[in-house]
């Protein structure tokens, strides 16, 4: 292979994309423009070419890197459902804060807001007086755990633990796989 890299054409590039989508390179090379009639042998031509071969590494490496970026983001978002601190839904009076002034880790676990009135008395001229009532709900820290858990393999995918139940038998099950004896033993 020459040490300069050679463009590919238009319809190559495509193709590289196109294999891509789910690596059939006979339907990739057709999705590219190419003509269906000996596709099979003609994909499999273009998939011996060095420069075709490394723009689809180059292209799977950057698949990759965006994947292992989205991975990181979800799992910082899950993290942060986990470890949440509820005080920072309120002022320094202890009342709700504005939903708009709330940064964007405390508003992602808000799931729910209810607003009831209740009647308060009356005042002084005998009209009714009525409260807002705001009911918050907030995300289940439990199943973003066990979701948290099976990602890092500590509770296997297929199983059925009740992590209300079976959270402090998982911990223990997992150190005993790792090794790890409590007390540091």
């Amino acid at each position: 292979m020459s040490e300069k890299k050679k463009k590919l054409s238009c319809k190559h590039e495509r193709f590289c994309h196109e294999y891509l989508v789910d690596y059939n390179a006979t339907q990739a090379y057709i999705r590219a423009g190419y003509s269906p009639k000996n596709a099979q042998k003609n994909s499999w031509r273009l998939m011996e070419d060095d420069g075709i071969h490394a723009r689809i590494r180059e292209l799977q490496k950057g698949l990759y890197d965006r994947l292992r970026e989205d991975e990181y983001k979800t799992l910082k978002k899950l993290y942060n459902l986990i470890y949440y601190d509820a005080r920072q839904l309120f002022d320094e009076d202890g009342q709700l804060k504005n939903f708009r002034n709330l940064d964007e880790d405390i508003a992602s676990v808000i799931t729910g807001v209810k607003v009831r009135k209740q009647f308060g008395g009356k005042d002084e001229d005998g009209n009714a007086i009525f409260d807002d009532i705001v009911e918050v709900k907030l995300i289940d820290r439990l199943h973003a755990l066990e979701l948290m858990m099976r990602n890092q393999s500590i509770l296997q995918p297929d199983s059925q633990t009740n992590i209300n139940i079976g959270l402090g038998e998982a911990i223990r099950k997992a150190r005993k796989r790792a090794g790890i004896a409590r007390g540091g033993k």
